[in-house]
């Protein structure tokens, strides 16, 4: 298996998923994420754009300028509310460009809501931020360099990312909980946040902040709604902010690394970091085309007597056995050690299962495992590797797998994450490739119009015929599917 391949499998670690495009776009303007205070405060606006207007009480987060939003609200309200009635899912550029009110009062309505939170009123703005879930949705804000943000997910970026700064600030992360999902962006927003903030409190050299977020995040085994570990994210902004090809970029890093390491010299944090930023630089170097021995031989001296203290050692040290082409049995004894400690930890589950496939009988092992896996305690992880693995996979992993184990844990998980629509959809989109359709209307009842359009590319009429079957059921309806039965294309 090719490095590229073993690394970008990492499913605990979010900025090297597909979903790290949308966090460079939060890096283009100055949200909480960033240092909000290096933004130039006195740009003149230009009269009659009003995007660009919008965007600068969007940068300035003045209060000052809270009446005079009001008024362009007031004027352009009337308009966009009467366009909200055309619009029912995210338009393309040329569309946006025919409902132009609709959308500068969702930019404006971001600039107004993005203040009021700054300004410690955020209470001033739940009025706004429904106005904007029930009449204008699909809103978005166009940067003056002409990327596009959607407003709603803008908005709960600020509204996760406020909560959990007061929470470090106030070194209350040994009470705080990542509160239940009110839409399809909660769940990425939860992560970024957290990833944002790591990266923003090593760059400046905050540690003592930096240490109390990780501390946290590891001795609680702290999980967004979605079960997504928050240490993962805390390690995850071990990472450049924009250019990972550039080396002055790792330079730079590397240094704020030493930093926080000679400041606090016994910190396991640090060194855990430490070695998570060294794999992250042979994922860079192997882009590259250029050797990476050296690195590896560093990563695995930095992991040499840290101890498997959080699930991330385990999953390094799983990977370079891979990378190593160590025997299966050697990557069997990692697996076993790493989910005895830390039974709820999907990606070790699932790269063990990437491992197995390269095998002669891989098929059979992998079915062993995640059978085995049915029969656990824990036995939701059946379900949640299988959501994490490429939808290819699943049609050769599902002949041997026990149904019954399968039903078993998709319940299961849907009762554990009934709080998290990105795991309802993501079980929702398993059930229904498992051709399981009441278990995908289970897990798709209370979402709504919340489905994630990326998830569901490809199967939009199922997510639409699950989501409103569920608000209005026919009379006599028959979902239940109990064989074994796997499709992967639409219904019929």
């Amino acid at each position: 298996m090719k490095l590229v391949l073993i690394i970008s499998s990492l499913a605990g670690l979010s900025w090297l998923s597909s979903e790290n495009a949308h966090a460079q776009a939060l890096t283009e303007v100055p949200a909480a994420g960033m240092n909000a205070a290096s933004a130039p405060k006195d740009r003149p606006i230009k009269e009659g754009d009003m995007q660009a207007t919008a965007h600068r009480w969007y940068e300035r987060q003045n209060p000052a300028d809270l009446p005079v939003m009001d008024a362009a609200l007031a004027k352009l309200l009337p308009s966009a509310l009467r366009q909200s009635a055309w619009i029912t899912q995210l338009p393309t550029w040329e569309e946006a460009h025919q409902q132009q009110a609709y959308h500068d009062v969702g930019a404006i309505l971001l600039a107004k809501i993005y203040t009021l939170i700054q300004a410690e009123r955020g209470q001033e703005a739940q009025e706004s931020i429904q106005l904007l879930r029930e009449k204008l949705p699909h809103a978005l804000m166009v940067s003056p360099n002409q990327v596009v943000w959607q407003v709603r997910k803008m908005v709960r970026y600020h509204q996760h990312d406020h909560a959990l700064r007061a929470a470090v600030k106030a070194r209350k992360m040994d009470t705080y909980t990542f509160p239940a999902e009110q839409d399809e962006f909660d769940a990425w927003a939860q992560k970024q946040t957290v990833e944002d903030l790591a990266m923003l409190q090593l760059r400046e050299g905050d540690f003592d902040a930096l240490e109390h977020l990780a501390d946290q995040a590891r001795l609680r085994e702290l999980k967004t709604a979605s079960g997504h570990w928050v240490s993962d994210s805390v390690y995850a902004g071990m990472h450049p902010v924009a250019n990972e090809n550039d080396p002055n970029a790792w330079v730079e890093l590397t240094e704020r690394m030493q930093a926080w390491r000679k400041q606090k010299p016994d910190s396991l944090n640090a060194r855990i970091a430490e070695a998570l930023l060294t794999l992250y630089q042979l994922k860079s170097l192997v882009e590259s085309g250029k050797d990476v021995t050296a690195e590896k031989a560093r990563a695995l001296t930095m992991l040499e007597g840290i101890g498997a203290i959080s699930p991330q050692i385990p999953l390094v040290r799983l990977v370079f056995s891979l990378l190593n082409q160590e025997s299966l049995k050697a990557t069997a004894g990692i697996f076993k050690e790493a989910h005895e400690k830390f039974p709820t930890y999907t990606p070790v589950l699932v790269i063990t299962l990437l491992r197995l496939t390269a095998e002669p009988n891989g098929h059979n092992l992998c079915i062993g495992v995640l059978n085995v896996m049915g029969e656990s305690e824990h036995y939701e992880q059946l379900a949640l590797a299988l959501t994490a693995l490429p939808p290819n996979v699943l049609p050769n992993l599902s002949r041997g797998l026990k149904m019954s184990l399968v039903r078993r844990s998709l319940k299961r998980g849907i009762e554990l994450y009934a709080g998290s629509l990105e795991i309802r959809n993501s079980l929702g989109l398993l059930a229904t490739r498992m051709a399981q359709q009441d278990l995908a209307q289970d897990a798709m009842s209370k979402v709504g119009p919340h489905w994630d359009r990326m998830k569901w590319k490809g199967l939009e009429d199922q997510a639409v015929r699950l989501t409103e079957t569920a608000k209005n059921p026919r009379p006599g309806q028959v979902t239940r599917t109990e064989g074994r039965s796997f499709k992967t294309g639409r219904a019929n």
